[in-house]
């Protein structure tokens, strides 16, 4: 095995479910790329990009003279860019790993930070790595997106080189 930092580019396919503020729930599916640097066998870290389908929400706000502002919620597309820490074993059949980051939300014109926990585990399948994870996302400040609590969950692979 080639020792130092080797980049990492891993591809998955990703279900995201959110809560808006006025208690709705949207879900979607999406898509999630990474470029990680793996420093040894156990950490990785690098940035990641997901899109998701009809999981974001958008408050609009209508001014009715006769009644006074009235709020509504659209589906719309959500837009996560992440920085990803993944700490577990990458020897065996079987790899489990955590996961933690922070990442920006964005949805209409609002962007929201958040912070999130996961799990993975990968499994090789002959030189190939299937992996399979989850994570919970929640807001380090006030939610201005509309979506203050999202879990996701992901499929994929990765390839070092």
């Amino acid at each position: 095995m080639r020792e130092g930092i080797r980049p990492e580019l891993g591809l998955q396919l990703s279900y995201a479910f959110t809560n808006d503020i006025e208690g709705g729930e949207h879900s979607g599916p999406g898509a999630r790329v990474q470029l990680l640097a793996r420093f040894n066998s156990y950490i990785a870290a690098g940035p990641e990009l997901a899109f998701y389908l009809d999981a974001g929400s958008e408050r609009i706000v209508r001014f009715d003279p006769s009644h006074g502002d009235t709020y509504s919620t659209s589906k719309g597309p959500l837009l996560q860019l992440a920085g990803v820490l993944r700490v577990g074993f990458d020897k065996g059949v079987i790899r489990p790993a955590f996961l933690v980051g922070p990442a920006a939300a964005m949805g209409s014109s609002s962007t929201d930070l958040f912070y999130f926990l996961g799990a993975q585990l990968t499994f090789m399948l002959g030189r190939v790595p299937l992996s399979l994870d989850a994570r919970i996302y929640r807001p380090v400040t006030g939610s201005l997106t509309g979506y203050p609590n999202s879990q996701s969950l992901g499929l994929g692979t990765r390839i070092s080189w």
